[in-house]
């Protein structure tokens, strides 16, 4: 593998972070984004795009934290902050992730109109079990070691999104994987709408920030 072509073992805690999407490594996307009705011709034109997320994360007090997660109102939350990079054409998505498990609305250029929540997720935890056995798998176990790592009961962020216009949900699971003996970020989702359910993962390669 080329330099940069992987996350590090042992990344640093960093406020902010770049992974291009590898096409090669990555399941098709196609059939998602025709299922989340997505015109024919943004397909095509992100067929053919490159991808590249740009990924910040910091702590935010949580507002009006939910009784599930057993947090004080002095307990702080993370909040990631993603911006997509689509090129050629230089288009940018933005989102923003509240790991607290309270759900919010984003209004996507894409996707329209979405409502989701997000929050770490361990094996412990009774979402965990109640996934998609695809989704739990395959994931790197290592506690607390870069940005978007957990604590040790909480490895990986669990995010869902559903379009009520269009009728689709996914879940996701974001985290580390270890591919042809290399350690990457991917994202597993299931996306359903009506009797038909998708599977895919998407891997994506880290480049060092100069900044």
């Amino acid at each position: 593998m080329g330099h940069g072509s992987c996350l590090p073992p042992h990344c640093p805690s960093s406020p902010l972070l770049t992974h291009p999407q590898s096409k090669p490594l990555s399941d098709p996307f196609d059939a998602i984004l025709s299922l989340q009705g997505v015109s024919w011709f943004k397909r095509k034109a992100l067929a053919f795009a490159s991808i590249t997320i740009r990924v910040r994360q910091f702590l935010i007090p949580p507002a009006s934290p939910p009784p599930t997660l057993d947090l004080s109102p002095s307990d702080e939350v993370v909040q990631i902050e993603i911006e997509q990079l689509i090129s050629p054409g230089g288009l940018k998505n933005r989102e923003s992730r509240i790991l607290n498990w309270e759900e919010s609305e984003n209004d996507d250029d894409t996707f329209g109109l979405m409502s989701g929540r997000s929050k770490w997720v361990g094996k412990g935890d009774g979402e965990w079990g109640s996934l998609d056995e695809w989704l739990r798998e395959g994931w790197l176990v290592e506690g607390r070691d870069g940005p978007l790592a957990g604590e040790k009961e909480q490895e990986w962020i669990l995010s869902t999104a559903r379009n009520e216009k269009n009728a689709w949900s996914v879940e996701g699971v974001w985290g580390f994987q270890e591919i042809g003996g290399e350690r990457y970020h991917c994202r597993k989702l299931v996306t359903r709408k009506g009797d038909v359910v998708l599977r895919t993962r998407l891997v994506y390669e880290w480049v060092k920030e100069h900044i």
